[in-house]
């Protein structure tokens, strides 16, 4: 079994995908920014269920967070593992 894998062009992509990661960021910040005074809107009986709304919100929101830096951790390690991998290698036939 072998492989090939650039690590520049592997660094390259970690990198695209840390910037499209703060653009989810950014755009989830912008709607968070948006509904946020709703609520502060409301009064009455659509309090609680504009609460549970706003946890609901919040929570999944935090996934969502979370599964970012979960996917650009994996991908670190994925670049870290294929680069001591070719250090390994190297050290083989040298």
């Amino acid at each position: 079994m072998s492989f090939n894998v650039d690590l520049v062009q592997f660094e390259v992509a970690n990198q695209s995908l840390n910037s499209s990661c703060q653009e989810v960021e950014q755009i989830l910040q912008n709607i968070y920014d948006t509904i946020r005074p709703m609520g502060e809107a409301q009064w009455g009986r659509s309090l609680p269920v504009w609460g549970e709304l706003q946890q609901r919100w919040n929570s999944e929101y935090q996934e969502v967070q979370q599964a970012g830096v979960n996917i650009k951790n994996a991908a670190v390690r994925v670049r870290e593992e294929f680069f001591d991998g070719d250090v390994r290698g190297a050290a083989v036939f040298s």
